[in-house]
């Protein structure tokens, strides 16, 4: 019964997602955003991790992976 296995992990940098809006409008209504200020989303990690067991079932003739 041949066993198997195996990972692998994946990291992304903080990026932008948007910019903090500006200041209102004389009717309170924000129509600008200020580029200098942007919003950031965290970095992360990901971890990924598998296994799989070949077997044969009714005398060799159908083979399968779990």
């Amino acid at each position: 019964m041949p066993l198997g296995g195996g990972g692998a992990t994946r990291w992304n940098d903080r990026r932008v997602i948007g910019y903090q809006c500006a200041a209102p409008d004389p009717d309170g209504i924000l129509r600008t955003l200020d580029l200098t200020k942007p919003a950031y989303d965290p970095s992360r990690n990901a971890f990924d991790g598998w296994s799989a067991c070949n077997l044969r079932l009714s005398r060799d003739r159908i083979r399968m992976k779990v």
